[in-house]
């Protein structure tokens, strides 16, 4: 199997690839990790209940207001969203993992 180039990006249909855990913040962007390039997810993995605030992926700038607050996400969910940053503000939920 050949090795996919450096430039390679997966279509949006496919499953993630990656993961990290998430430090919820009101002011920084999801990045790679180690400081890396800016990411969307292609879903969030919720460890412990609770809710979740989220600013929506609007490559368009379509929406008005890209926040978003999910109530009552169940321990196990994987929400499949499209997000830019998971917010601290109004975020109960823990153990938070995006997927890209």
């Amino acid at each position: 199997m050949a090795a996919k180039p450096n430039n390679f990006t997966l279509p949006k249909t496919y499953p993630a690839t990656m993961s990290y855990v998430v430090t919820p913040s009101d002011s920084v962007n999801l990045n790679e990790p180690n400081g890396g390039s800016p990411i969307q997810s292609r879903g969030i993995f919720i460890g412990v209940a609770g809710n979740i605030s989220v600013e929506m992926y609007d490559p368009d700038n379509k929406l008005t207001d890209k926040t978003v607050v999910l109530v009552g996400v169940l321990a196990g969910s994987i929400l499949p969203l499209s997000v830019t940053r998971v917010n601290s503000t109004l975020t109960t939920a823990t153990d938070i993992a995006v997927l890209w």
